[in-house]
This record gives C-alpha cells, structure tokens and sequence, in this order.
C-alpha cells in the first residue's frame, strides 16, 4: 500500500511540475487583413476649358451657273475646299458613378477658324492645265460649333475612358470672289447646320480637383443650300454636307 501511495504522489507531482513549466498548447498565427485600395469617386458636375485644332470638309450638289454663263470652251473649277485650323471651347457637366461605370452630360460651346481657300479657275479651249485662268477664289470657314451630350465610360481609379455622343450644331461661312465676268464681286453667305457628334477620351484626375483631358470628335452635318451668290432663281450650292473631325486638349476642374 506505500508503494503505492508513493507511485501517485510521484506522479502528481510531476503534473504539477509540468503545468508550472508553462507547457501551453500551440496556437494559430492571426494574420491581418489587407486594406482594400482607394478609389477614385468621379460623381459631381465639373467645367472645362480646351485648345482644338480642326478639320473640315464639304460636298455639294454644283448647279453649274459658271459654266452656263462662261463661254462654250470654258470649263470651270469650282468647288469648296476643306479648311482646318485652331479653336478654343468650354464644356460642363455632371457625372454619376456606379461600380466602375461613369455616366454622365455635358454640353459643350467653341469657337474656330477652320479656313480652306481655292482658287476658281477657268480652261481655255479645252482641258489643257497649262492654260488655266485664275477667275478668283473661294473660302470656306467653320466659325463656331455647339453639342449637347450624353457620356459613359469605365474607371480604373483616376483614369477614366470614355464616349460620347449627341445632337450638335455648326456655324458655317462660305465666301466667293470674283475677279471677272457676270459675276465680278465678293460675296459670303453665313448659315446655321445641324448633325451629330460622335467622341472618344480619356480623363485622368491629377490633385485638388484638377484633371486634364484629351478628346477626338467627329461631328456629320446634314445638307444645307448656300446660295452665297444671292442668284434669285435658287441655291448656286444646293445640299453642302459638312464634315468635321477636331482633337480636343482640355483642363478640367470638379466642384
């Protein structure tokens, strides 16, 4: 019976030993969660002011009032040229977001100086270029253009890409000299044409509200009459479609 006793008081003791030796069982590592990463909220209204540069081309319907007033072996050249040059606009808009996605309107005023020139040139006895008369000269020049968009693009935090689209009006001004004939005189005709536009971009966001911005915009006309030599038997240009296509660099400042 001692020995016994003995046994479990050893063994007790060792246990006690043991428990006071700090042995503890193992435990999982707690490891911290990552931040999730900031992102760029693009909703609110913002304004705009941006350089362009432009380019503009024209087709039309030629009621050939030259050729029936020149003589018989005279041939013609008499059409509209393109014309490209410098502007300057401003825009506002608001914006919405959801997710990555941004939406959004913007209207959009600018004025250019969009100028082509030609000369008018008249062939004698036939189509030889060596022969050609200067007779005068032809400007065109688009003055003005306005839109009203609709926009949506998709965010990569402070980098938004982008299109738009919508209804948009030009103003256009075509001018015709001429040095000689039944038509000898200056005149110009200023008339109001109505299309779409169509645009891609790209906006980033720099700090304290500021971002810059790049566009390219396609603008269709539909068909006008100019009759900018004031011929009262009808339009000396009947259906001039206009087409302009403008690059677009801009600073832009959020609310």
């Amino acid at each position: 019976m001692c020995k016994i006793l003995t046994s479990l008081s050893a063994l007790a003791l060792s246990a006690g030993m043991a428990t006071a030796g700090g042995m503890v069982a193992p435990t999982e590592p707690i490891v911290a969660a990552p931040a999730p990463l900031a992102t760029y909220d693009w909703t609110g209204g913002y304004a705009g002011l941006g350089l362009t540069y432009g380019r503009a081309s024209y087709k039309s319907g030629l009621s050939g009032f030259l050729d029936a007033e020149l003589p018989e072996d005279t041939g013609a050249g008499f059409f509209w040229p393109s014309g490209s040059g410098w502007g300057i606009g401003g825009f506002a808009g608001f914006n919405w977001q959801n997710d990555n996605i941004v939406y959004g309107v913007e209207a959009h005023l600018s004025g250019h100086r969009m100028r082509g020139t030609r000369r008018i040139t008249a062939v004698e006895g036939g189509n030889d270029i060596e022969d050609e008369e200067v007779i005068g000269r032809i400007r065109t020049d688009v003055r003005s253009l306005a839109s009203l968009r609709g926009r949506v693009g998709v965010a990569q935090d402070r980098t938004l890409f982008f299109v738009t689209a919508g209804p948009a009006i030009g103003n256009v001004r075509h001018t015709a000299t001429i040095d000689e004939g039944p038509f000898e005189g200056s005149y110009s005709q200023s008339r109001s044409v109505g299309g779409l536009v169509v645009g891609v971009g790209i906006e980033h966001a720099l700090a304290n509200g500021w971002h810059i911005r790049g566009d390219l915009e396609h603008y269709r006309f539909g068909k006008r009459n100019f009759n900018t030599l004031g011929l009262p038997e009808g339009p000396d240009f009947p259906n001039v479609r206009t087409r302009v296509n403008l690059a677009r660099i801009s600073a832009v400042f959020r609310f």
